[in-house]
């Protein structure tokens, strides 16, 4: 049976984003409706600081090729019988991403699934590429949200993401500061990175400048650091080569490619009573 595909463009602008929708049946007789938001902010200061609150889904952030500008987009996937695609398709969307502030120096993000889906099973899946999702679900039925925001690699960024995935760029030169529950975070090289994080699967980075993580049931994995403080408790934590540390551990478990040379000074580490 071949597919049929149906295009449908909306030029509409809800709360300044642009709105483009696609919609396709599948051989299954399974429907799939694709929506996309986009908007581009520009204007701002190069210590500006990027703050976004993410209860669910997945958030993409890339490095971006124009100074003082990022740009947000926001795809939704909503796949499953022909009544669920159009019930949740006509629904606006764009509400559930808000972007306020935007001053020279700041702006928000809030990312909120509508509440009817919160009471979805949510799904988390990892594969071996580092890449990951995640997706609403109803009786086969889906909603996916993903967004990406590019972003200059000298801005300041703070995130917080639930039940979900956050994916930084290959360098971060500004101040980053991620608070993690139930969700996962990827990531290349940064300057200053700061990570709290609670029941996190998956904390994957590579070289770190100066880094503090304050970690409870987390897994951590990163590359070489030059500086580290970390309070860990309960978690499983693998690090480069560390030249300096002040590390606190509570029934945790850590190595270091480098744990034998005298200059790693300063750990601490509770034995169980």
């Amino acid at each position: 049976m071949k597919t049929l595909k149906t295009l449908i463009i909306l030029l509409i602008m809800t709360n300044g984003l642009l709105h483009t929708a696609a919609q396709e049946r599948k051989e299954n007789n399974d429907y799939v409706e694709r929506q996309n938001y986009t908007e581009t902010i520009s204007g701002l200061s190069e210590d500006c600081t990027l703050e976004i609150k993410s209860p669910y889904g997945l958030i993409n952030i890339e490095s971006g090729d124009t100074p003082g500008q990022i740009t947000i987009d926001m795809s939704i996937t909503i796949e499953g019988r022909y009544w669920f695609v159009k019930e949740k398709s006509e629904k606006d969307y764009s509400k559930m991403l808000k972007i306020k502030n935007k001053r020279p120096d700041k702006v928000t993000i809030t990312n909120k699934m509508p509440e009817e889906n919160q009471s979805f099973t949510t799904r988390r899946g990892h594969n071996y590429t580092g890449t990951f999702s995640l997706y609403y679900e109803y009786e086969g039925n889906r909603v996916t949200p993903v967004i990406t925001i590019r972003i200059p690699k000298e801005m300041n960024v703070i995130a917080e993401q639930k039940f979900g995935t956050i994916s930084m760029p290959d360098d971060n030169m500004g101040n980053i500061d991620i608070s993690l529950e139930h969700a996962n975070m990827e990531g290349g090289n940064f300057k200053n990175l700061t990570v709290k994080s609670q029941y996190a699967d998956h904390i994957t980075v590579e070289n770190i400048e100066t880094a503090t993580f304050d970690a409870e049931y987390s897994h951590i994995e990163t590359g070489d650091i030059d500086s580290l403080s970390a309070v860990l408790k309960y978690s499983n934590c693998h690090f480069g080569n560390v030249n300096k540390m002040n590390i606190k551990s509570e029934y945790g478990h850590e190595t270091f490619k480098n744990a034998d040379k005298s200059d790693i000074i300063n750990i601490a580490t509770k034995e169980e009573e």
